[in-house]
């Protein structure tokens, strides 16, 4: 059986603080905002699984262009970004 793990593993990046506001005040525009590759890597999962777990996950930012291709065959651009306490839920969620 494998030993536990608290969520400060997943991030390898410091936290940041807030001093201006109290914990309880802090939103999810607060967190730290992660690409699918960088949720990727630390998961040991392809970006194209994380893009498939987060399509529909509420919370999650997705950037699209807004300008269309000259080329009809190409799709646009989309990019995800996901809040840590988001990426916190779905792995509680999955490991369950």
């Amino acid at each position: 059986m494998e030993p536990e793990l608290d969520a400060s593993q997943y991030d390898s990046r410091p936290c940041r603080t807030f001093p201006e506001r109290e914990p309880q005040e802090l939103t999810i525009a607060d967190d730290d905002h992660y690409t699918a590759s960088e949720i990727a890597k630390t998961w040991h999962i392809s970006p194209n699984t994380v893009r498939k777990i987060f399509a529909d996950e509420p919370g999650v930012f997705r950037y699209a262009s807004e300008e269309r291709s000259r080329n009809p065959r190409k799709r646009r651009m989309v990019q995800l970004r996901i809040p840590r306490r988001v990426a916190l839920r779905v792995h509680a969620r999955l490991s369950n």
